[in-house]
């Protein structure tokens, strides 16, 4: 868990280009114009006007979903196959179902902090069109918009 949080800690900025860049592609398409002209002015743009702390903007969700995904993907994957081997014995069918577990389960444990990784990091409090003042701003705003289904 500690070595996925600081791979995702170290690479949150390049998920945080990804998802300005994403979010500019829905603008042009939309008919507004982008923010940025390309990855290298989104990159320069961020750290001068947000501050070079600003690539960081989004990154502790980003490290509680890739926490979230470790602990799944660890904890869920062999009891699940220990309990199919149980079932059917040994074999690709275990594997295949062990895996389909797996996926749901890291999925429901993840997209609550990916949703909120991607609101923070297009409209977060540096960034350029801000909606939410603060993370926790983020979560009850999320919330207030559609309950629980809305982290989905």
């Amino acid at each position: 868990v500690i070595a996925g949080a600081t791979a995702q800690c170290l690479a949150s900025p390049v998920d945080l280009l990804k998802i300005r860049m994403q979010s500019d592609g829905r603008r042009v398409r939309a008919g507004k114009a982008p923010l940025y002209r390309g990855l290298p002015d989104a990159a320069a743009r961020i750290v001068r006007e947000e501050g070079l702390g600003g690539m960081w903007t989004g990154a502790t969700p980003n490290v509680v979903r890739a926490c979230c995904i470790n602990i799944g993907d660890q904890a869920v994957y062999d009891l699940a196959k220990r309990a199919a081997v149980a079932m059917v014995g040994a074999g690709f069918s275990p594997v295949v179902f062990a895996s389909c577990v797996t996926g749901i389960t890291v999925a429901l444990l993840a997209c609550p902090a990916d949703t909120v990784r991607s609101k923070m990091m297009n409209h977060g409090p540096s960034a350029p069109q801000p909606l939410y003042s603060s993370l926790s701003d983020c979560v009850v705003q999320t919330y207030r918009e559609g309950g629980i289904p809305a982290f989905y």
